[in-house]
């Protein structure tokens, strides 16, 4: 389950760890930077939330993410469903964007805009 779709994130909200590929944001988030929609995607890692593996060079999140809404790259509402495995954003072919049944390595969050 997808929480969030956003072209920008409070700089002082995110934990400030050693992190490459993705982000933990607050205590109960993880995001990731959807190059298909240009936006953020996050996920809750709570209990019955998504599973994340603990690796930030090449993250595992289960299950798939589904997100529906605006995309700010496209500019109208979108479907993106994915899986997130070893850093690997893995489009799946229900996506209703360009993406759909391609697989893209995961953005270094260094080369991502809208952090500051």
């Amino acid at each position: 389950m997808i929480i969030a779709c956003f072209d920008w994130v409070n700089y002082w909200d995110i934990k400030e760890v050693e992190l490459t590929r993705i982000r933990r944001f607050r205590e109960n988030r993880i995001a990731f930077h959807c190059p298909a929609c240009n936006c953020w995607h996050m996920v809750s890692s709570e209990l019955n939330g998504h599973g994340f593996n603990g690796d930030y060079e090449k993250p595992t999140l289960t299950p798939s993410v589904m997100w529906n809404g605006y995309s700010p790259l496209h500019k109208r509402v979108v479907k993106c469903h994915s899986f997130v495995l070893n850093g690997v954003i893995q489009f799946l072919t229900d996506c209703t964007h360009q993406f759909g049944g391609r697989m893209v390595e995961l953005p270094p969050v260094d080369n991502i805009p809208h952090l500051d």
